[in-house]
C-alpha cells in the first residue's frame, strides 16, 4: 500500500486517467480508512461520464497506474474481449476486484515458445505437414485457453491464428535445423542461391496445404460430412479441394 494510505485516517489524491485511449478525466482516489472501513473509491468522472449507464452492468474494468499520478482505464464489454482478457492473466471470475501481480501473470506466448520447444526437440527433420498444422492449432488452442465454444463462435477468427502460429512453428523449426548452414560462409553465389530456393520450397509446400489441413480437422470435430474434390487441370490452380 502507498505510504500515503494509511490505516485510521481518510485519504485522497488528485489523479488524471485516460480512458480506452480516447478521453481523460480529472478525477480523486479516495481511501477510507477510519474505524473498520478499508476501502478506496475513484470519484469525479464528470457529468457526460459515458460508462455509467445501465448497459455497462457485467462489463469488465482495468485500470493500469502508470506513474503516481497517471492512470490508464479500460472498459471491456464484448465476451470475446473478456475471456480474451481473462485467459491472458489466468483469471477466473473470482479473481476479479483485485490487484493482478504483473509478475506472476499468465504469459500465452511464452507457454506457446515452450510448446513448441518441446515438439521440436523430438525431431530432427520437417514433420509432415498435416502433423505439424494440427499440432500447431492445438498448440494455440492450450496456451491461449480457447474453449471449444469460442472455436464455433469465431472460426473464420481462430483460422487465422492457427495458420500464424502453424508458420510461427514451421520458423522455429527452421531455426533448428538450418543453423549450421546458416553459421557457414556460401562458397559461391550458386550455392547461396540453392539454399534460398530449398528453403523458400519448403515454405510453400508447407503453407499449401495449411489451410486445407485446418479445415479438415476442424470438420472433422464438429462431425460434418465433407470429401475432398478430385484433383484436375480446372481446380488445381485454387490448392483448395475440400467441398461440403
Amino acid at each position: 500500500m502507498d505510504k500515503d494510505w494509511r490505516k485510521g485516517i481518510n485519504t485522497e489524491r488528485k489523479i488524471l486517467i485516460k480512458w480506452q485511449n480516447d478521453f481523460e478525466t480529472s478525477s480523486k482516489i479516495k481511501y477510507y480508512g477510519c474505524g473498520t472501513r478499508n476501502e478506496f473509491r475513484i470519484t469525479c468522472f464528470g457529468r457526460n461520464f459515458p460508462f455509467l449507464q445501465d448497459d455497462n452492468v457485467g462489463d469488465v474494468l482495468i485500470i493500469c497506474q502508470m506513474d503516481t499520478d497517471n492512470f490508464q482505464a479500460f472498459i471491456l464489454q464484448a465476451d470475446n474481449d473478456i475471456d480474451d482478457f481473462m485467459a491472458s492473466f489466468n483469471l477466473s471470475s473470482n479473481d476479479t476486484n483485485h490487484f493482478i501481480n504483473k509478475n506472476t501473470t499468465y504469459n500465452p506466448e511464452k507457454k506457446l515458445k515452450e510448446i513448441f520447444s518441446g515438439f521440436i526437440s523430438q525431431f530432427s527433420e520437417f514433420p509432415p505437414t498435416k502433423e505439424m498444422a494440427i499440432f500447431a492449432m492445438n498448440c494455440y488452442i492450450e496456451a491461449w485457453r480457447v474453449s471449444d465454444q469460442k472455436v464455433i463462435n469465431e472460426i473464420d477468427k481462430q483460422l487465422l491464428k492457427w495458420i500464424e502460429t502453424e508458420f510461427n512453428l514451421f520458423k522455429a523449426f527452421e531455426e533448428k535445423l538450418y543453423t549450421k548452414q546458416l553459421t557457414h560462409l556460401f562458397t559461391s553465389i550458386e550455392e547461396q542461391v540453392k539454399f534460398s530456393n530449398m528453403v523458400l520450397n519448403c515454405r510453400k509446400s508447407c503453407a499449401g496445404k495449411s489451410l486445407e489441413h485446418h479445415l479438415e480437422t476442424f470438420f472433422q470435430k464438429q462431425g460434418l460430412i465433407f470429401e475432398y474434390q478430385p484433383l484436375t487441370e480446372n481446380n488445381k490452380k485454387t490448392g483448395f479441394y475440400i467441398s461440403w
